[in-house]
């Protein structure tokens, strides 16, 4: 075997490991992406608002809330470009899952709330609460329907 070949596999390793540290250096900024939002138990019923989109799940400020199709249950991927146009509901430290609400781990450490385990967002061109501009954008996103 030529030297070439034996230093082979050390350099795949070597690139790799560079890109797993570049992937986590892009989304490791000081600021966590997304938007914060202290849902709690005993206020669950006032997590619906009336819009366009019909009766939808809404963060409690009464923002709309998405879910992306593409997204699998239990885990956030939406970062970067993604997380800028659909921020993710983020949960404060001392969040608890509750009924439909439950929680999953971001690559920076942060949580996102999730409801029915898929991770949830806002929309970034929705501006008052009852704004749905984001419900079936692309066909993957949808506001987050409370019929479900």
């Amino acid at each position: 075997m030529t030297a070439a070949h034996k230093a082979s596999p050390w350099i795949l390793l070597t690139m790799l490991g560079l890109y797993a540290c570049t992937l986590a250096d892009e989304y490791s900024g000081d600021e966590p992406e997304g938007i914060q939002a202290n849902y709690v138990a005993s206020q669950s019923g006032s997590y619906t608002r009336s819009t366009a989109a019909g009766d939808v799940l809404t963060t409690p400020d009464g923002m709309t809330v998405y879910i992306y199709d593409k997204e699998a249950e239990g885990s956030a991927s939406c970062y970067g470009e993604c997380a800028e146009n659909w921020p993710p509901v983020l949960a404060p430290a001392e969040a608890k899952p509750f009924g439909d609400f439950t929680l999953v781990k971001r690559i920076d450490g942060t949580r996102q709330w999730a409801y029915r385990g898929k991770p949830l967002h806002l929309y970034h061109e929705d501006q008052a609460p009852g704004d749905a501009k984001g419900d079936n954008y692309d066909g993957f996103w949808h506001a987050v329907r409370t019929s479900r």
